[in-house]
């Protein structure tokens, strides 16, 4: 693995932890009912998608 594979997967794993924190304590429900939770997590799918 180069060192740029090496970075991308960091920074992949980095915004998997920031959804994870975001949903931490949350329910399916909690999820769904708070659309600024959605967008949060959803932006968090898409930065890792745009690398």
């Amino acid at each position: 693995m180069n060192h740029g594979d090496e970075q991308l997967i960091k920074k992949i794993v980095q915004e998997i932890e920031i959804a994870s924190n975001m949903m931490r304590g949350k329910s399916l429900e909690d999820f769904t009912d708070d659309e600024m939770l959605k967008r949060a997590v959803c932006m968090t799918v898409i930065n890792i998608g745009n690398w």
